[in-house]
């Protein structure tokens, strides 16, 4: 091992934790950190402006675990939303690499360490990112039918978040997984990445608006670096009545705002340090891209009556990028 992978493996990890009305989760999900066989870590969570007894509980697990991290931060903001309050995470983090958690999810013990060593070892790859078991609200495991209802494991069709995403994204098991390419469709990463903080770093502050930050930030690191799936459970997703996920009219509502953000930076980005085929799909597809979602936009209240011609506007895009890809 070079001097500098083994400085990588005893690299700081930022463990970053937006927090919002979550009173009943947020222990267990601080607890799921503390009990990581990696170190050294730091943890930083910011409440954003929740209204139940969430900050009580920040503040409960600073007292009691304060010395098994190298920093524990914690602070309580007015509502900003998620955006906001990431780009605050990110900029006060002061890892190598920087983990994502949700405030109502659950890590499990070895998963930062598994990441580090991959990341540590492969520069070319920016993040990485394990399957993700479901749970319900009492953190027992729990398995979705075709509707994502929660079933026994005999009448399951997916037993994992990875297998219902790679369903409709089959790229899993591909050369093709975190592509740019691939990502442009719909973002399909689970839950629980490992990220460069250089790589983050490198793709600037998140637009401050209502968007889908996950989708947005796979968008930006996949026009420069390669991602890794890892085979192996590493991270607990909670399926509860709260979903955001859950929230359908309000998440394709963001899904919208997050393209109209990807268009801005396709129209502004300089295309000579990127990977050859975001050059080739912009190139061959930001016109009718441009000008198709500029009618879409503008007519967003009439949305319900175009859903045919936009099904059959988004079909033409996507041949436009295998086409790309081809050349």
């Amino acid at each position: 091992m070079t001097e500098s992978n083994r400085n990588k493996r005893n690299a700081l990890v930022s463990v970053v934790m937006p927090a919002y009305n979550h009173e009943r989760y947020i222990v267990s999900a601080i607890d799921s950190i503390v009990s990581q066989t990696y170190s050294p870590i730091e943890l930083l969570i910011i409440d954003d402006g929740s209204i139940d007894q969430t900050w009580e509980k920040i503040q409960f697990c600073k007292n009691k675990y304060d010395q098994r991290f190298i920093r524990f931060f914690i602070y309580k903001q007015k509502n900003m939303g998620t955006s906001y309050t990431l780009s605050q995470l990110i900029n006060k983090s002061k890892g190598k690499f920087i983990f994502f958690l949700a405030s109502d999810d659950l890590v499990k013990p070895s998963s930062i360490e598994i990441q580090v060593n991959f990341l540590a070892n492969n520069p070319n790859y920016c993040l990485v990112v394990g399957d993700n078991e479901i749970i319900d609200n009492r953190s027992r495991r729990v398995y979705w039918d075709e509707k994502r209802n929660i079933v026994g494991r005999e009448n399951a069709k997916y037993k994992t978040f990875v297998e219902f995403l790679n369903n409709k994204n089959p790229y899993f098991f591909k050369k093709t997984f975190g592509s740019y390419a691939t990502l442009f469709k719909e973002n399909y990463i689970p839950n629980g990445y490992l990220i460069s903080k250089t790589a983050l770093t490198k793709i600037g502050e998140l637009p401050n608006i209502k968007l889908l930050e996950d989708w947005y930030i796979m968008l930006q690191l996949s026009k420069y670096y390669k991602f890794k799936y890892i085979n192996t459970i590493l991270y607990s997703y909670r399926w509860h009545s709260n979903n955001s996920i859950k929230k359908i009219t309000r998440m394709k509502d963001y899904a919208i705002k997050t393209k109209k953000a990807e268009l801005s930076v396709l129209n502004k980005m300089n295309f000579s340090n990127c990977f050859s085929e975001v050059y080739d799909i912009a190139k061959n597809g930001l016109r009718i891209w441009s000008f198709g979602y500029k009618f879409f936009f503008r007519f967003e209240k009439y949305r319900k009556y175009f859903t045919s011609i936009y099904k059959i506007y988004f079909l033409s895009f996507c041949f436009i990028i295998r086409k790309a890809k081809k050349n």
